[in-house]
């Protein structure tokens, strides 16, 4: 994703943060991708490069790290270089999860700064009145690992927008919290798919018996939909994680091993 050289540079910048800020505009995308993570290795000296960075980090432009041979790209690299500029960096990586193509990336380099003031900067954002934020808070805080989001996460599974239910099944399942385990079986009755899609995901990340008969109960019939296909892979698949079994779309196997199973895995500790 290219773009031409910025007019507003400031001048009075070191000259080796200038010169890698440059050097994010550079037509070839390794030279992007290397310039970012320039700019990772100066880190908080290169707080100056924010805004240039928050600016590369759509670019999915993909590249071959050299010596290490990762595949990468700009928009990755820069969201490395924005976490290690660290505290500085907050503020713009929050008005970054507004936009769904830099969501992702800065809700990953939120997560490596990961200190206390971040945390409750994006708790508070849970309550704000753009559902963009909203969803993009969400996002971060499955991120970050930290159980103080699971109650506030689990009371978004019943906010307004479905983005941001959607967003917080999602981070409910990477946080494995068994507290979300009875909000995420609710929320497999949601009317919109991508909602039910996320709430299985995490019900299988939690690995909680509780949920085989709900999920097996969220298997029906009439599967030609893609938005029913979409759900019921992950609702297959769930259960597979949960139980160890490969029954796939097939309900009556299911309903006849829970039924033969089930007293004995819900007696276990």
């Amino acid at each position: 994703m290219y773009a031409a050289l910025p007019h507003n540079i400031p001048s009075d910048i070191p000259q080796d943060v200038r010169q890698q800020i440059e050097r994010l505009y550079d037509k070839d995308p390794a030279q992007r991708a290397y310039g970012a993570s320039c700019l990772a290795k100066i880190g908080g000296r290169a707080v100056h490069a924010i805004p240039f960075l928050i600016g590369t980090l759509p670019d999915s432009s993909p590249i071959v790290r050299v010596p290490d041979g990762v595949r990468t790209c700009p928009g990755e690299e820069a969201a490395t270089a924005l976490s290690e500029i660290g505290k500085p960096a907050v503020g713009p990586l929050i008005g970054a999860l507004v936009y769904k193509n830099t969501r992702q990336r800065a809700a990953s380099a939120l997560a490596k700064i990961n200190d206390s003031d971040t945390i409750w900067l994006l708790l508070a954002c849970l309550k704000t009145k753009d559902w963009h934020v909203r969803a993009g808070a969400a996002c971060a805080l499955g991120e970050m690992n930290d159980v103080r989001a699971v109650e506030f996460l689990i009371a978004s599974l019943e906010d307004e927008h479905s983005s941001v239910q959607e967003a917080a099944a999602r981070a409910l399942g990477q946080l494995k919290d068994p507290l979300a385990v009875e909000p995420l079986i609710a929320a497999l009755k949601s009317e919109f798919f991508p909602v039910r899609h996320n709430a299985a995901w995490a019900l299988g990340e939690l690995k909680d018996p509780r949920a085989v008969e709900p999920l097996i109960t969220a298997l029906k019939t009439g599967w030609f939909q893609f938005e029913l296909v979409y759900v019921q892979v992950s609702v297959a698949e769930a259960l597979s994680k949960i139980t160890g079994k490969h029954f796939w779309l097939n309900r009556g196997r299911w309903r006849r091993w829970w039924h033969k199973n089930k007293e004995s895995i819900l007696a276990k500790p």
